[in-house]
């Protein structure tokens, strides 16, 4: 998050939430022991804090996420997607992503 602004990039265009807006994550497993850091998020390199988690039902799986959120220059990351964190609400974010950003901010 920048100021007032927040990173997002698209989701893969196979799996749940094929192709949507979505903030950067770790990839999704079923046992935590096997979660392997974003490379987008480990390339930030700005610490993190903690946000606390979150639990989401989806129609065949429950999500459970830890939120985090740090201060990043836009400049080290001249290629990337911002939203105004005013307009989140309205901006094709899935739910679940909205969700995480309101814990975030």
């Amino acid at each position: 998050m920048k100021k007032n602004e927040i990173l997002v990039r698209n989701r893969p265009n196979k799996g749940m939430l094929a192709s949507m807006l979505e903030v950067p994550n770790d990839n999704w497993v079923k046992n935590k022991n096997l979660l392997i850091a974003d490379q987008d998020i480990q390339n930030i390199k700005t610490k993190l804090k903690s946000k606390g988690s979150l639990e989401y039902s989806f129609s065949h799986f429950d999500l459970e996420t830890e939120i985090f959120y740090g201060n990043i220059k836009k400049a080290r990351l001249s290629n990337a997607n911002w939203i105004k964190k005013s307009t989140y609400s309205k901006s094709g974010l899935p739910t679940v992503m909205k969700k995480i950003v309101e814990l975030a901010v």
